[in-house]
């Protein structure tokens, strides 16, 4: 009895979230909203509030703050944990020039009247710093942890770089002999993403509540500003990398492969591991599976803790998608263990990373097709550019960014985090692309 009256009260919860949380739901006449996010905020909030200002105005302006499609709003990507000081079980505190920033960018988001996303980050992709206690114990064996790095000592392309600042020297007493070598560490370290690692997860939920509890106080300063939210960006790992068609294994801490091998009766855990997957036995894609359940788990609980003080906001999860039926996604030839299901939990839309290379659009597409068909309401694309690459003119890709949107609108998109405004280190900004004209054209085109 106690069983079905949980799942009856999960649904109930469920279908108030949507009816509370939903754009106007006439077909067809629903809005879209553009969460952009901005480029060099921080410094203009050095400078002072009408930098901010001026910053925030230029995009409204650029795109139009209001169509007849849509509106455009301000994404704004808050790494909680890269913020946090404190180590162990705390206590825990945000850095004081934190608090005064993002005071700064909602009170002028709250003049030009935009509406804001806050994009929950930093717990999977951030490196240790100097100035975050947190993540330096929390990516560590200190805290629980081992490196990720693989055995060829070479870390995820997309983590190393010149902003990990601490040295191997100062992480020297955090270094784990196996199964990594550690006469060739690196210093760009993972969170653990296993439920399994109990006293670590209750660690990470309370500096996360902190943070949410900050945003609290913001949202009482200046009501109605914050729109929505989204849980951690693409919340996954892999088993191997491929160098020259090579597959390069990489180690598992024992909060993963431990509870694997006891609940699947593996005799020899570490021999299992030092295969290349394939996915072709049972067993492996047991394995994939179970790295998926704890993926969505840690989800979960991102999206229960931004929930418990947030009751009727809109939520929106941020996954890798991968097609359904794929282990190993064509893009780096990688096991994410990250199916469509991973960002579908109760309280929350599904969200997802979606960006096209050189107009190769077909696996974007299948996924709009295979998202539209379980989502059954609204969801987002919480980080999206659709001219990654492109080698066509200015022209082409306006063009082709309104038949982008057009179509996705058609698959139950309606939040929409164009990644980012101006090109920087990691990303191609869309203003002055073709991009932002497009946005531009589909926001104020006839309905």
């Amino acid at each position: 009895m106690k069983i079905y009256l949980g799942v009856t009260f999960q649904l109930i919860l469920s279908v108030l979230f949507i009816s509370c949380s939903s754009v106007p739901s006439k077909p067809g006449q629903e809005i879209v909203t553009f969460y952009v996010y901005p480029s060099g905020h921080f410094k203009a909030a050095q400078t002072g509030y009408k930098s901010v200002l001026k910053k925030f105005r230029e995009i409204q302006s650029h795109l139009g703050a209001k169509g007849t499609r849509g509106r455009v709003g301000i994404g704004l990507v808050f790494p909680y944990l890269a913020w946090t000081s404190g180590e162990g079980e705390g206590p825990y505190k945000l850095r004081g020039s934190v608090l005064k920033d993002h005071d700064i960018f909602l009170r002028a988001a709250q003049e030009l009247n935009i509406p804001v996303m806050v994009q929950f980050n930093g717990a999977v992709w951030h490196s240790p710093q100097h100035n975050s206690a947190f993540l330096n114990y929390w990516k560590t064996v200190g805290g629980g942890k081992y490196l990720s790095r693989y055995k060829d000592g070479k870390v995820n392309e997309s983590i190393g770089g010149s902003f990990s600042k601490v040295s191997k020297k100062e992480l020297g007493k955090y270094l784990n002999t196996s199964p990594y070598d550690i006469k060739s560490s690196q210093n760009a370290l993972f969170l653990t993403l296993s439920p399994y690692a109990t006293r670590l997860r209750e660690a990470r939920r309370e500096a996360l509540l902190l943070s949410v509890n900050f945003w609290k106080k913001l949202d009482l300063k200046y009501p109605n500003v914050i729109q929505s939210f989204s849980t951690d960006s693409e919340v996954s790992n892999f088993s191997f990398r491929f160098k020259k068609d090579r597959a390069i294994p990489i180690g598992y801490e024992e909060w993963n492969t431990k509870p694997f091998c006891e609940e699947n009766n593996v005799k020899n855990c570490r021999e299992f591991f030092t295969r290349d997957f394939e996915y072709k036995s049972d067993l492996e894609k047991k394995w994939f599976y179970f790295r998926a359940s704890n993926h969505k788990a840690f989800v979960k609980d991102t999206v229960d803790i931004i929930r418990k003080v947030f009751s009727r906001r809109a939520i929106y999860t941020h996954q890798i998608p991968t097609p359904e039926g794929q282990y190993i996604r064509k893009y780096k030839k990688r096991d994410f263990a990250s199916p469509l299901e991973t960002a579908f939990t109760v309280g929350s839309f599904p969200g997802f990373t979606m960006y096209i290379h050189e107009q190769r659009d077909q696996e974007f597409k299948r996924l709009l097709d295979q998202i539209y068909d379980k989502s059954k309401s609204q969801w987002g694309m919480v980080e999206f550019n659709p001219g990654k690459s492109w080698k066509g003119t200015k022209e082409q890709l306006r063009q082709y960014t309104l038949d982008i949107l057009n179509l996705s609108y058609e698959k139950g998109v309606r939040v929409i985090c164009p990644l980012s405004w101006e090109t920087n280190s990691l990303d191609f900004g869309i203003k002055d692309s073709g991009i932002d004209k497009g946005i531009s054209d589909f926001l104020h085109q006839n309905i």
